[in-house]
């Protein structure tokens, strides 16, 4: 299910919360160009490919994809390049304070 970024952080809370004592929660990333208009157009694999090229050419954005996995639940966001820094903030806290630490 695709959530707001905020939505995905509080259900990411309550996954960790759900799964304190037993269970395990999966968090991933991927860096996703951001294409004008439809993920899938009309063009053919080449043309796309070239064009992801040329965007890392000029140093073009990345939208960042995090998914988010429990054994009963599965989540996941999409953060636009310029909120990236501030959502990572955030991320880190809630990982802080639910990760256990080890002695």
């Amino acid at each position: 299910m695709l959530l707001d970024y905020q939505d995905f952080l509080k259900k990411l809370e309550e996954a960790f919360a759900e799964t304190k004592d037993k269970g395990s929660v999966w968090v991933w990333f991927k860096q996703c160009p951001e294409w004008v208009g439809k993920h899938r157009t009309g063009k053919d694999r080449e043309e796309r490919r070239n064009l992801q090229v040329q965007q890392n050419l000029e140093s073009h954005p990345f939208t960042l994809v995090v998914r988010m996995k429990t054994k009963k639940r599965r989540f996941s966001t999409k953060v636009p390049a310029e909120e990236s820094a501030y959502f990572q903030r955030l991320l880190h806290n809630i990982l802080l304070v639910n990760y256990p630490k080890k002695n």
